[in-house]
């Protein structure tokens, strides 16, 4: 079958980012083992940059309730959050990726009366479980996810607080820049300052655009500083390609299947 006009063009946009066979996926949820991502994995020349846990942890993202994280404060939800997070460690494994990428979830009335103290305790408790997780696997890299959410429990405050709490060899950033263009035109911390908090420990770049506070779009199609882009793309960093929305989406997982 012959590629539509679209798809030819998303496939020359991953050349010419050089991202062609670097992919992240999600980890499947109800994999007992890495045996069906192995099996998926064989005959297929690609690398796989990253893994994303917890899968579910943005399910909250714009209503008024927490979501599954290793951050959050509800039992249930934490349990969920360890079960994805090993889900997504065992199919790291299978596919020999380097990453698993992870949500600090979000904190629901943070400026509300005790506010600060119920961020600092989820500060606190996401340090506890990344810490459970590395020393369950010792040889594990796991980078947290930048993210646009308002109520992103993630900002550079906290990111800092994280990074200085846990090892380097172990725990590193993963900077979305579209997000971090979004939280910066929302009036949050400036794109730069994320590099500023990692200080060396920047592990992946998401490569994606915003217009306004959407994100999801093609690069060069909104506010994200391309010199911003370019400085860190020329560190060598792992870099995965981000688009959402339902058509590109689809032109985009259309582009990859026939390239690997």
């Amino acid at each position: 079958m012959a590629r539509s006009p679209r798809a030819e063009d998303a496939l020359r946009e991953l050349a010419a980012l050089d991202l062609t066979h670097r992919v992240e996926i999600e980890a499947p949820a109800g994999l007992d083992d890495g045996a069906a991502a192995a099996a998926f994995a064989r005959g297929r020349q690609f690398d796989c940059v990253a893994v994303a846990a917890p899968v579910f942890s943005s399910a909250a993202i714009g209503r008024r309730e927490p979501g599954a994280s290793l951050s959050a404060e509800d039992p249930g939800l934490l349990a969920q959050a360890r079960a994805e997070t090993a889900t997504a460690v065992r199919t790291a494994a299978a596919f020999r990726a380097p990453l698993v990428t992870v949500s600090a979830g979000t904190l629901v009335g943070s400026d509300a009366p005790g506010g600060a103290r119920r961020r600092e305790q989820a500060v606190e408790r996401l340090c506890r479980e990344l810490s459970a997780v590395i020393r369950a696997e010792p040889g594990l890299r796991l980078a947290l996810r930048v993210e646009a959410a308002a109520s992103a429990l993630l900002d550079a405050e906290a990111a800092g607080w994280i990074l200085e709490e846990l090892p380097a060899r172990s725990v590193g950033l993963a900077l979305d820049v579209a997000a971090a263009r979004i939280r910066e035109e929302r009036g949050d911390e400036p794109c730069e300052r994320w590099d500023q908090v990692a200080a060396g420990r920047l592990s992946c770049l998401y490569l994606s655009d915003c217009v306004g506070l959407e994100g999801g779009m093609p690069l060069g199609t909104g506010s994200v500083n391309p010199a911003w882009i370019a400085r860190l793309r020329g560190r060598g960093l792992p870099a995965i390609l981000k688009v959402s929305g339902g058509a590109l989406r689809l032109i985009l997982r259309e582009s990859i299947g026939r390239l690997l």
